[in-house]
C-alpha cells in the first residue's frame, strides 16, 4: 500500500496523520502503513532510546510538535520532510488549514501504542529481552 502511494503521489503528511485516522479502509489502511514506516524511519535513524523518551514526553501531555522537537529537534513538518527524502520523494507543499492548534487524547495515544508495537516486534525479531 504505502509503495503504491508513494509511486501515485498520495502520502498523507505527518501532520494529517496526527489527525484521527480517516473511516474509509484504503486511506485509513495508508495511514497505518505510513504510520509504521515513519515509526521504522525514527528507530532506524535516531536509535530505540530516542524512541522510548518520545513516547514518555508523550506520556508527560506534549503535543506532537513539541515532543518531536523536544527529543530530536524537528518538528511534524521537519519530519515529513526527512522521512520523505529517505523514501526519495519530493516535500510535500504545505496544506492549509490541515495545521491543528492541538492534538487529541486519542491522537497521541494511537501514535504511542504504535511506536510501542513496533519496539516489540523489532526487539523480538533480534532477539532481545
Amino acid at each position: 500500500m504505502l509503495t503504491k502511494a508513494i509511486s501515485e503521489g498520495r502520502l498523507i503528511s505527518v501532520r494529517r496523520l496526527s489527525s484521527p485516522f480517516s473511516a474509509q479502509p484504503e486511506q485509513a489502511y495508508l495511514s497505518y502503513a505510513q504510520s509504521y514506516s515513519l515509526v521504522e524511519f525514527l528507530i532506524d535513524e535516531y536509535g530505540g532510546e530516542d524512541t522510548l523518551h518520545l513516547l514518555s514526553t508523550f506520556r508527560r501531555g506534549s503535543s506532537y510538535d513539541e515532543a518531536l522537537e523536544r527529543v530530536y529537534g524537528f518538528d511534524m513538518d521537519g519530519l515529513d520532510v526527512l522521512w520523505r527524502g529517505v523514501l526519495d520523494v519530493e516535500p510535500m507543499a504545505e496544506e492549509k488549514g490541515l495545521h491543528p492548534a492541538w492534538v487529541t487524547f486519542f491522537s497521541i495515544v494511537g501514535l504511542a501504542a504504535l511506536l510501542l508495537v513496533v519496539v516489540i516486534v523489532r526487539r523480538r525479531l533480534w532477539g532481545l529481552r
